[in-house]
């Protein structure tokens, strides 16, 4: 700013001069043509106007001019103005330069025009400046005001009012010294960091006038605990002789004991010598008919017969043993008994378990033997080595008689059924017997499942055709809870069929459900001992066993394993045994989860409420479901129980009942969460992925919490940080702060009602927004009341983070449309409510204008997701809402766990849904963006110019235009020996004298070839110049066009006698042949 304005006024004083220099010349020339008789009076007055101080304005000006010039010459650096990212620790010192350079000074470019002028900036310059500084969470504080010069001030105060809390700018700041970054080993680097930031923060402290003089004992104890262990033991060595010691002898320990270590550190940096390793990838030939394979697999060798085998082998130097090259058959490695193949591996100096050179057995990383377990290769075991040799495989023996035949169809069939099952069994028995108190736990809880009557001795008959599915087990630990050791049966083994049980389940699964119920009273329970009550039939058991678990003391008994093939199948057979009374019916068909019944009823009274819960409890009890565990948020439905049930019991009030992993307080009928973290365990990317998946959040009701756990993870995977490593110092502080946090998620209480008692409409609106990082959408329920009044309350919301991949942010808010579209798709198949309304926000009027085109008129991935919405939403459904008023963007950004109780927007919607609909935004009609959309598909028209010729086809066919020319010229010589008219077809190539020629026999001569060239070159030219030829045969100029017709015209091309193309120009005057001076014109792109 400050070099143009010196510019400008140099060029203001340089015209003053001009105009000075114009009298002059003017009173120079009017004195050349003076006249004394009769301009004397002019000329008085003439010399009256350059005495008034001509003279001395051009001194004034003339070293005004010099001034500046000298002060443009001597410029120092560009001083650029600090930016501010609406971090508190960095407001004070922003600020404090902000004001220095623009409010009190005014240029802002060098360090002399900041002591030397004096010039006043106006107040929409700064206005400028202070907005071209601010970044990130401190450009959306004044993003919304307008650039003006009242509003300047108006900024500048609301940025004060933002940042200049005096409180929170000492809690940053306390908060910086207890998150220092911990030292982890010696080094002077990170010792000289950590002092720095304790410095910087305690100095800061100070300035604020915190009394940090008599925090002596408290930051000794903050930063020695953020030394390494050697450090600390000096310093502890070294402080015992110390009476008091001050903050300032750590900070002065610290200060030497990283000059020391990075003073012995560059001493003893040892220069390592560049080491080259050459990789050679050598590709696998085969020796015979040189393909890429092996030489016992070719097809060519295996052809021959014994005898021209031996001689090729030898012919190739080969082994006859193993075909390979670098040895003969009685040095051949395969051959070798295994002591033999020992002393050749220890002679040339290789491991023994890998067979690899460079380490010894012990330091070898490949494992295991799988056979003994003890610490060699497989290999090494006789009965496992494979050995390939020169006689290829052969299956044209078979067994054919009737035996045979038996035996190998009870082989394939035992294989085929028994391999995977048998595997896992044989693991699971090696590793009870390596841990016989896990054997004992094991055999412990299989007694008592066969006691409860879930598990039966089975001895099946040995002739028995019927299906029999085998299903493995194994066992999960758990300390947590009173039962330590628990069976598992894995139904995702599959059997022969290709299919498991798991897959089988598909046919019986349970739908989704939203664990909020709308009606008023609810109820929640769940059956007894999750469906394991034995009610099972014969028939059906029989198809899931397990493979026999057996003991050591009764090694002849097989003990198979029973129980329902899905316990949804049977409570749905429940249900369907009593279509007596349809509501019981879809009750138990649709409001279980698992083993959890969670219905209610929308009436005011306690009628319905006893009645379903005891007709329910009839109805499960004949099908051999006891329901327990009763919980209501109203008293009565519990008092009115079936005291015959005798597993009914009730939950007191006091406690937080767990209803799909939600905590429900029925007294208050509230929702709330429980998170509880270790935060004594080293934080790691594995660590911080555990405590992510303990937040728990079916509903989304904290999406804007969980997205910013989930963008942390995103950055742990951008920094390729392993599983058990530290974390960044960046990331680390990022999640140490936002674990802290994450207990005020604790004190939320949501209230589960979502509806009205008594409303006459009720609306879905949903809200959807993106921002560079992630996207998301939330729903709301809108009740209005008989009294006219409205409310809005959060269903359910989704959050997703951007992808690796750059996307831009019209597309991600377009999947943020997306996401909205399923999420009320989901909404409205679960919730047994008629909507009056559903509604669609989206603060993007790019998206709304690609959703109002249509798919057809954008490009694959646009298109694909406009299709999607439109499949379950109409145009007219969508409507725009402003950026302030989304409160989708809260969970694009995410926020604080502390602040998110507070988002009054997050959980009743924006102020207008609470108002009636002529309040709402004016709706626009979306307009169609232009055809130059980025996004839009673009039509292509491709022009084709055909020319048939019948040797076209030929030209496609070859790639070596040597045999083409050979080919044609064959080609022309048929039509002259059968039929001369045929010559005619060839475009005139020949002339009609040489039509009577004799028959052409024999090999080619000099004349068909050149012929035939002549030919090739008519076919190409007419293929790519047809409009020049026949405007040159029409008489006519060539037009001046694409850049092809104006490269043609630059040669001033002309057609000879025989119909060729040929090149004109100067050297038409010279003396060289004919065929040099006028070449023929090729297309330089031609097949």
């Amino acid at each position: 700013m400050m070099v143009d304005s010196a510019d400008g006024e140099l060029s203001v004083l340089k015209f003053k001069r001009g105009q000075i220099k114009s009298q002059v010349t003017r009173f120079k020339t009017f004195l050349s043509n003076f006249d004394a008789h009769s301009d004397v009076l002019d000329l008085e007055v003439r010399l009256q106007t350059l005495e008034r101080g001509t003279l001395e304005e051009f001194n004034d000006i003339q070293s005004k001019i010099e001034a500046l010039q000298n002060q443009i010459i001597q410029k120092l650096p560009r001083l650029n103005l600090p930016e501010f990212h609406g971090n508190y620790e960095q407001w004070m010192g922003f600020i404090d330069t902000f004001s220095s350079l623009i409010d009190r000074n005014t240029q802002i470019n060098t360090f002399s025009s900041l002591i030397d002028r004096n010039t006043q900036i106006t107040e929409i310059e700064k206005f400028y400046y202070l907005k071209s500084c601010l970044k990130g969470e401190a450009a959306q504080v004044v993003q919304s005001v307008d650039i003006s010069s009242i509003n300047y001030k108006i900024v500048l105060q609301m940025l004060k009012d933002r940042y200049e809390n005096k409180k929170l700018i000492i809690h940053s700041h306390v908060k910086a010294i207890f998150d220092l970054y911990p030292v982890k080993n010696e080094s002077h680097v990170q010792l000289r960091k950590l002092l720095d930031t304790f410095n910087k923060n305690v100095r800061a402290l100070a300035a604020l006038e915190q009394p940090t003089d008599t925090w002596d004992t408290l930051l000794i104890y903050l930063l020695s605990s953020k030394l390494d262990l050697t450090s600390k033991r000096e310093y502890e060595d070294e402080v015992s002789k110390i009476n008091k010691p001050k903050i300032g002898d750590l900070t002065d320990f610290i200060s030497k004991r990283w000059q020391l270590l990075e003073t012995i550190e560059s001493k003893n940096k040892v220069k390592h010598a560049e080491k080259t390793f050459t990789h050679l990838t050598s590709n696998i030939s085969c020796s015979f008919c040189s393909k890429s394979h092996l030489n016992f697999n070719c097809d060519k060798f295996l052809q021959m017969s014994v005898t021209d085998r031996i001689n090729e082998i030898k012919q190739k130097k080969l082994c006859l043993n193993c075909l390979r090259p670098g040895h003969i058959q009685k040095e051949c490695f395969l051959q070798m008994s295994v002591t033999d193949r020992i002393n050749e591996i220890k002679q040339k100096k290789l491991c023994l378990n890998c067979l690899r050179p460079g380490h010894i057995q012990k330091e070898c990383k490949s494992g295991n033997c799988k056979q003994c377990g003890k610490r060699h290769n497989s290999l090494i075991h006789s009965q496992q080595t494979s050995i390939n040799t020169s006689n290829p495989p052969h299956d044209n023996a078979k067994n054919v008689n009737y035996k045979g035949i038996t035996v190998l169809s009870h082989l394939t069939r035992t294989f085929y059924e028994n391999t995977r099952p048998t595997q896992r069994f044989k693991n699971l028995e090696r590793k009870l017997q390596r841990d016989n108190s896990l054997k004992s736990s094991y055999a412990d809880f299989l007694r008592e499942y066969e006691a409860l009557g879930h598990m039966t001795n089975i001895i099946p008959p040995d002739n028995d055709s019927n299906a029999q599915y085998y299903l493995p087990h194994h066992c999960v630990l758990k300390d947590s809870t009173t039962t330590k050791l628990r069976v598992v049966f894995d139904a995702s083994c599959k059997t022969t069929t290709g299919f498991s049980l798991k897959q089988m389940e598909n046919f019986w699964k349970q739908e989704e459900i939203i664990p909020v119920n709308e009606s008023v009273k609810q109820t929640t329970n769940e059956c007894e001992e999750h469906f394991l009550k034995p009610h099972t039939r014969d028939s059906n058991g029989r198809y899931n066993v397990s493979l026999p678990f057996k003991d050591n003391q009764s090694k002849n008994n097989r003990v198979f394993f029973k129980r329902d093939a899905k316990a949804v199948r049977a409570l749905h057979q429940t249900a369907v045994d009593n279509e007596s009374d349809p509501r019981i019916t879809n009750i138990v068909k649709q409001d279980f989860y698992m083993d959890d019944l969670i219905t209610g009823t929308d009436t005011l009274t306690l009628t319905d409420a006893l009645y379903i819960k005891g007709k329910i409890t009839d109805v499960l009890q004949d099908g051999c479901f006891p329901l327990r565990k009763w919980r209501s948020n109203d008293k009565r439905v519990l008092a009115g129980g079936n005291t015959n049930n005798e597993c009914e019991y009730t939950i007191t009030d006091k406690q937080n009942t767990k209803t799909l992993g939600l905590l429900w307080r029925s007294d208050t009928d509230t929702l709330s969460y429980s998170v509880n973290l270790d935060f004594e365990v080293q934080i790691t990317k594995r660590n911080v992925l555990s405590a992510i998946s303990k937040i728990f959040d079916p509903l989304g009701l904290i999406s804007p919490v969980t997205i910013r756990a989930k963008l942390i993870m995103q950055y742990l995977w951008q920094a390729k940080v392993g599983w058990d490593e530290p974390l960044p110092e960046d990331i680390y502080k990022s999640w140490q702060q936002f674990q802290r946090q994450l207990t005020a998620l604790n004190n939320l209480s949501i209230p589960r009602q979502v509806t009205l008692k008594e409303f006459l409409n009720i609306e879905l609106h949903g809200f959807c927004d993106a921002s560079e990082r992630a996207y998301g959408a939330c729903v709301y329920i809108r009740t209005t009341h008989q009294n006219g009044s409205h409310n809005v309350t959060l269903l359910c919301a989704k959050s997703r983070v951007a992808p690796l991949k750059r996307v831009t942010l019209p597309r991600l808010e377009l999947c943020g449309a997306v996401l909205l579209t399923r999420l009320i798709n989901t909404v409205s198949k679960n919730i047994s409510i008629q909507f009056n309304k559903r509604k669609f926000w989206c603060d993007s009027t790019t998206v709304l204008s690609w959703i109002a085109a249509g798919p057809t008129s954008w490009k694959t991935f646009v298109a694909n997701r406009v299709a999607e919405i439109l499949e379950s939403s109409t145009v007219k459904e969508w409507h725009h809402v402003n950026s302030e008023a989304n409160p989708a963007d809260i969970v694009s950004r995410g926020s604080n766990p502390e602040h998110i109780s507070l988002q009054t927007a997050w959980w009743h919607g924006p102020e207008f849904l609470s108002l009636d609909s002529e309040h709402w935004p004016i709706q626009r009609q979306i307009s169609t963006p232009p055809v130059v959309d980025e996004e839009a598909r673009k039509s292509i028209t491709l022009t084709f110019a055909i020319y048939n010729n019948e040797l076209d086809n030929l030209i496609d066919k070859f790639s070596d235009f040597f045999k083409l020319q050979r080919v044609v010229a064959f080609v022309l010589r048929f039509p002259h020996n059968s039929n001369p008219k045929c010559i005619t077809r060839l475009k005139g190539a020949l002339s009609h004298e040489e039509l009577n020629k004799s028959t052409l026999k024999g090999a080619l001569s000099h004349e068909e070839l050149n012929k035939s060239t002549l030919t090739l070159v008519k076919i190409a030219q007419e293929s790519s110049f047809l409009s020049e030829i026949n405007l040159l045969r029409q008489g006519k100029q060539l037009p001046r066009g694409s850049k092809t017709r104006k490269a043609v015209l630059s040669l001033d091309p002309f057609i000879d006698d025989n119909g060729f193309l040929r090149v004109g120009g100067r050297l038409r005057n010279s003396e060289a042949p004919y065929d040099a001076k006028h070449q023929l014109l090729l297309p330089s792109n031609h097949n």
